[in-house]
């Protein structure tokens, strides 16, 4: 029997965070061992407690909730209000909890609890990159102590705030260029394949119709979704956070290549893009060897046979 892959899962607890967390859990490959929240879909106040009511609805009770750092490096923090709502998770309904998030400071709760795993520790990371940066400057070793750094954020191409750039690395680009910087490879799954990676409006329906617990919390959270996808003009849903779980899940799911990563911190236009270099002989960055497997495909059947597989697991 395999043993499960050590993780801990730093997001900022919106709709795809959500179904991302739900398929980690379902497909039983990891031993998550803290969900640590930053701000991004919604400001601090809200995260934790999103995410302690998603656990007690879906029945989860043994794994901590821990409130991240409160804004980014620089500037104020800037919510995605006008996608996740006011407190990063409008639409679904839930009871009040009686929990809280465990009280220790998330980065020496990353470092401690990599210390502690008997294998390297993957940071999944789904959210701006503020409390993965600040655990790698507050304990320099804990690089070391890391297998991987998979996160959704970034775009070789285009992107989502303004032209060149990704809300998450847009949200804290100070953090981004340091977590690039650290030496810890690093799975980018960008815009460039959770655009590919959608739900079709039908496929939300199919999820509601299953009548489970999961089927139903992820047909509430994409109801609310879609209305800023369809007021686009658009007939799909996108989880982008459930990608690089599903990359990890299985790796054949998604498609990468090797590409040096910078990311742009002052650009007036382009604050947080995230540039991507071809390295090589003839490329700029002869001397740079490739930092980041970038995501640029993905199979979308099978990403949302994973989907449908975490919405029948929570019955």
């Amino acid at each position: 029997m395999c043993k499960k892959m050590p993780v801990i899962i730093d997001c900022d607890p919106g709709h795809d965070d959500v179904g991302a967390i739900m398929m980690a859990i379902a497909s039983g490959k990891f031993d998550i061992r803290g969900i640590t929240c930053v701000p991004g879909n919604g400001l601090l106040d809200y995260l934790p407690d999103n995410m302690l009511k998603v656990f007690d609805r879906l029945g989860i009770t043994d794994i901590p909730v821990l409130r991240g750092i409160a804004k980014p490096f620089r500037g104020p923090c800037r919510p995605a209000v006008s996608v996740h709502g006011r407190t990063g998770l409008d639409g679904p309904v839930f009871r009040p909890t009686q929990k809280a998030p465990l009280d220790e400071n998330v980065c020496d709760f990353i470092y401690r609890t990599a210390c502690s795993c008997d294998a390297p520790m993957t940071l999944i990371a789904l959210g701006p990159l503020t409390n993965v940066a600040a655990a790698l400057l507050a304990h320099p070793d804990l690089k070391h102590k890391l297998a991987r750094i998979a996160l959704m954020g970034g775009s070789a191409a285009s992107g989502n705030v303004d032209p060149a750039s990704e809300f998450n690395f847009w949200h804290d680009p100070d953090a981004a260029h340091i977590v690039f910087q650290a030496g810890v490879p690093i799975l980018m799954c960008g815009l460039d394949v959770t655009w590919k990676a959608v739900l079709t409006l039908e496929e939300v329906e199919q999820l509601r119709a299953l009548g489970t617990t999961g089927g139903t919390l992820m047909a509430e959270m994409f109801d609310y979704y879609k209305m800023y996808r369809t007021s686009e003009g658009l007939g799909t849903v996108l989880p982008h956070d459930s990608v690089p779980v599903a990359w990890l899940i299985d790796s054949t799911i998604v498609k990468t290549r090797p590409y040096f990563v910078e990311i742009d911190v002052f650009g007036q236009r382009t604050r947080g893009c995230s540039v991507t270099h071809v390295t090589g002989p003839g490329s700029d960055r002869q001397a740079c060897p490739p930092n980041t497997d970038v995501a640029y495909d993905c199979d979308r059947r099978r990403f949302v046979q994973l989907v449908f597989s975490a919405a029948r697991y929570f019955a």
